[in-house]
Protein backbone atom coordinates (compact mmCIF):
# COMPACT_ATOMS: atom_id res chain seq x y z
CA UNK A 1 0.00 0.00 0.00
CA UNK A 2 2.58 2.02 0.50
CA UNK A 3 4.38 1.72 -2.52
CA UNK A 4 1.25 2.19 -4.12
CA UNK A 5 1.68 6.08 -3.33
CA UNK A 6 5.31 6.46 -3.56
CA UNK A 7 5.63 6.68 0.14
CA UNK A 8 8.70 6.34 2.17
CA UNK A 9 10.16 5.88 5.28
CA UNK A 10 10.38 8.87 7.63
CA UNK A 11 14.03 9.67 8.55
CA UNK A 12 14.39 9.71 12.63
CA UNK A 13 14.53 13.29 12.56
CA UNK A 14 11.09 13.51 10.74
CA UNK A 15 9.81 11.01 13.17
CA UNK A 16 10.50 13.12 16.10
CA UNK A 17 8.92 16.38 14.56
CA UNK A 18 5.88 13.93 14.07
CA UNK A 19 5.49 13.31 17.38
CA UNK A 20 6.88 16.73 18.33
CA UNK A 21 3.78 18.06 16.70
CA UNK A 22 1.67 17.22 18.58
CA UNK A 23 3.18 19.53 21.69
CA UNK A 24 3.33 22.69 18.92
CA UNK A 25 0.23 22.18 17.42
CA UNK A 26 -1.00 25.80 16.39
CA UNK A 27 2.38 27.42 17.48
CA UNK A 28 4.69 29.42 15.19
CA UNK A 29 7.85 27.39 14.18
CA UNK A 30 9.63 26.61 11.66
CA UNK A 31 9.61 23.21 10.50
CA UNK A 32 13.04 22.90 9.17
CA UNK A 33 14.42 24.17 12.20
CA UNK A 34 12.70 21.72 14.32
CA UNK A 35 14.22 18.82 11.96
CA UNK A 36 17.39 20.10 12.23
CA UNK A 37 17.28 20.07 15.70
CA UNK A 38 15.26 17.46 16.45
CA UNK A 39 15.77 15.40 19.55
CA UNK A 40 14.39 12.64 21.77
CA UNK A 41 14.44 14.58 24.81
CA UNK A 42 13.11 17.61 23.49
CA UNK A 43 9.82 16.26 22.25
CA UNK A 44 7.65 17.38 25.07
CA UNK A 45 9.54 20.49 25.34
CA UNK A 46 6.31 23.08 25.89
CA UNK A 47 4.57 24.17 28.67
CA UNK A 48 0.92 23.08 28.91
CA UNK A 49 -1.56 25.09 31.19
CA UNK A 50 -4.72 23.40 32.26
CA UNK A 51 -6.42 26.04 34.59
CA UNK A 52 -8.94 27.42 31.99
CA UNK A 53 -12.08 25.69 31.41
CA UNK A 54 -12.33 23.84 28.10
CA UNK A 55 -9.13 24.94 26.83
CA UNK A 56 -5.21 24.40 27.25
CA UNK A 57 -2.69 27.21 27.02
CA UNK A 58 0.43 25.53 25.49
CA UNK A 59 3.72 28.19 25.75
CA UNK A 60 6.79 26.99 23.67
CA UNK A 61 10.17 28.70 23.38
CA UNK A 62 8.99 30.77 20.19
CA UNK A 63 4.98 31.66 20.56
CA UNK A 64 2.27 30.61 22.83
CA UNK A 65 -1.36 29.70 21.78
CA UNK A 66 -4.90 27.98 23.09
CA UNK A 67 -5.80 24.54 22.18
CA UNK A 68 -9.71 22.80 22.60
CA UNK A 69 -10.69 19.43 21.99
CA UNK A 70 -14.27 18.83 21.01
CA UNK A 71 -15.32 15.84 21.30
CA UNK A 72 -17.49 13.94 18.69
CA UNK A 73 -20.25 12.76 21.15
CA UNK A 74 -23.09 11.15 19.42
CA UNK A 75 -23.70 10.42 15.40
CA UNK A 76 -26.85 9.33 13.47
CA UNK A 77 -27.54 5.66 13.69
CA UNK A 78 -25.69 5.00 10.27
CA UNK A 79 -22.10 6.37 11.19
CA UNK A 80 -21.02 5.24 7.65
CA UNK A 81 -22.78 8.67 6.17
CA UNK A 82 -21.68 10.94 8.39
CA UNK A 83 -19.39 12.46 6.49
CA UNK A 84 -17.07 13.42 9.72
CA UNK A 85 -14.26 14.47 7.59
CA UNK A 86 -15.97 16.28 4.65
CA UNK A 87 -17.96 18.43 7.20
CA UNK A 88 -14.38 18.98 8.78
CA UNK A 89 -12.46 19.90 5.96
CA UNK A 90 -15.20 22.52 4.81
CA UNK A 91 -14.82 25.14 8.22
CA UNK A 92 -13.36 28.23 7.42
CA UNK A 93 -10.34 27.43 9.79
CA UNK A 94 -7.94 24.40 10.12
CA UNK A 95 -8.81 21.98 12.52
CA UNK A 96 -7.94 18.14 12.97
CA UNK A 97 -9.59 15.07 13.41
CA UNK A 98 -8.46 12.31 15.42
CA UNK A 99 -9.80 9.08 16.17
CA UNK A 100 -8.56 6.29 18.71
CA UNK A 101 -10.42 3.05 17.78
CA UNK A 102 -10.40 -0.76 19.56
CA UNK A 103 -12.04 -3.60 18.39
CA UNK A 104 -13.92 -5.30 21.35
CA UNK A 105 -13.99 -9.42 22.03
CA UNK A 106 -17.31 -10.78 19.99
CA UNK A 107 -18.35 -12.73 23.11
CA UNK A 108 -18.16 -9.18 25.52
CA UNK A 109 -20.26 -7.79 22.60
CA UNK A 110 -23.20 -10.41 22.39
CA UNK A 111 -23.09 -10.52 26.41
CA UNK A 112 -23.64 -6.87 26.29
CA UNK A 113 -26.15 -6.44 23.69
CA UNK A 114 -28.29 -9.40 25.31
CA UNK A 115 -27.91 -7.20 28.72
CA UNK A 116 -28.94 -4.04 26.31
CA UNK A 117 -31.97 -6.50 24.72
CA UNK A 118 -33.50 -7.58 28.31
CA UNK A 119 -33.38 -3.75 29.66
CA UNK A 120 -35.27 -2.46 26.77
CA UNK A 121 -37.67 -5.03 27.01
CA UNK A 122 -38.38 -4.86 30.56
CA UNK A 123 -38.81 -0.91 29.90
CA UNK A 124 -41.22 -1.48 27.16
CA UNK A 125 -43.06 -3.80 29.19
CA UNK A 126 -43.40 -1.59 32.29
CA UNK A 127 -44.66 1.35 29.80
CA UNK A 128 -47.65 -1.48 28.32
CA UNK A 129 -48.63 -1.98 31.73
CA UNK A 130 -49.52 1.90 32.98
CA UNK A 131 -51.51 1.94 29.72
CA UNK A 132 -48.85 3.72 27.46
CA UNK A 133 -47.24 3.19 24.28
CA UNK A 134 -43.85 2.34 24.41
CA UNK A 135 -41.74 5.05 23.86
CA UNK A 136 -40.28 5.25 20.24
CA UNK A 137 -36.87 5.95 21.45
CA UNK A 138 -37.02 2.75 23.14
CA UNK A 139 -38.43 0.75 20.14
CA UNK A 140 -35.69 2.28 18.11
CA UNK A 141 -33.04 0.85 20.52
CA UNK A 142 -34.68 -2.27 20.42
CA UNK A 143 -34.74 -2.23 16.28
CA UNK A 144 -31.05 -1.10 16.07
CA UNK A 145 -30.07 -3.88 18.65
CA UNK A 146 -31.57 -6.76 17.31
CA UNK A 147 -29.76 -5.73 13.93
CA UNK A 148 -26.72 -5.91 15.52
CA UNK A 149 -27.43 -9.19 16.64
CA UNK A 150 -28.39 -10.62 13.52
CA UNK A 151 -25.45 -8.76 12.22
CA UNK A 152 -22.84 -10.52 14.46
CA UNK A 153 -24.68 -13.69 14.08
CA UNK A 154 -24.68 -14.27 10.94
CA UNK A 155 -21.06 -11.95 9.58
CA UNK A 156 -17.58 -12.23 11.03
CA UNK A 157 -17.89 -8.39 12.31
CA UNK A 158 -16.63 -6.41 15.78
CA UNK A 159 -17.81 -3.88 17.28
CA UNK A 160 -15.68 -0.82 17.89
CA UNK A 161 -15.24 1.25 20.99
CA UNK A 162 -13.89 4.21 19.58
CA UNK A 163 -13.28 7.76 20.49
CA UNK A 164 -12.63 10.65 18.03
CA UNK A 165 -12.23 14.67 18.25
CA UNK A 166 -11.98 17.62 16.38
CA UNK A 167 -8.83 19.91 17.35
CA UNK A 168 -8.81 23.56 16.99
CA UNK A 169 -6.82 25.80 17.55
CA UNK A 170 -6.61 29.75 18.64
CA UNK A 171 -4.26 32.59 19.10
CA UNK A 172 -5.94 33.61 22.17
CA UNK A 173 -8.45 31.82 24.16
CA UNK A 174 -11.55 33.55 22.86
CA UNK A 175 -10.63 33.13 19.28
CA UNK A 176 -10.30 29.23 20.06
CA UNK A 177 -13.62 29.19 22.45
CA UNK A 178 -15.08 30.91 19.41
CA UNK A 179 -13.84 28.50 16.78
CA UNK A 180 -14.64 25.31 18.82
CA UNK A 181 -18.54 26.64 18.94
CA UNK A 182 -18.39 26.85 15.80
CA UNK A 183 -17.45 23.54 15.04
CA UNK A 184 -20.47 21.89 17.61
CA UNK A 185 -22.90 23.72 15.21
CA UNK A 186 -21.51 23.43 12.22
CA UNK A 187 -21.37 19.53 13.01
CA UNK A 188 -24.80 19.77 14.56
CA UNK A 189 -26.01 20.42 11.04
CA UNK A 190 -24.48 17.31 9.76
CA UNK A 191 -25.72 15.56 12.27
CA UNK A 192 -23.28 15.02 14.48
CA UNK A 193 -23.57 16.02 18.52
CA UNK A 194 -20.42 17.48 19.47
CA UNK A 195 -19.52 18.56 22.94
CA UNK A 196 -16.42 20.77 24.53
CA UNK A 197 -15.31 19.23 27.95
CA UNK A 198 -15.01 21.81 30.37
CA UNK A 199 -12.61 19.44 32.69
CA UNK A 200 -11.33 16.85 30.45
CA UNK A 201 -9.04 19.16 28.07
CA UNK A 202 -5.85 17.86 29.26
CA UNK A 203 -6.60 14.06 29.29
CA UNK A 204 -7.81 14.19 25.78
CA UNK A 205 -4.50 15.93 24.72
CA UNK A 206 -2.20 13.06 26.51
Amino acid sequence: MVASVNGMRLREEELIYVNRYNFLRGLDHQVGEEIENASVNAITNTLIDPTSPSVLKVNSDQDQGYLSFVVIDEFQHNMAESELFYEAQSLPFPVEVEMKVQAEGKSKTKMDLNLKHQQLKESSNEQNKTGDRTDSSVSASQHLVRHLQDEIKKDDVSMMNWLSVIIVTGEDKNQCMHRAKVVTRHMKQAGITCRIPLADQLQLFL
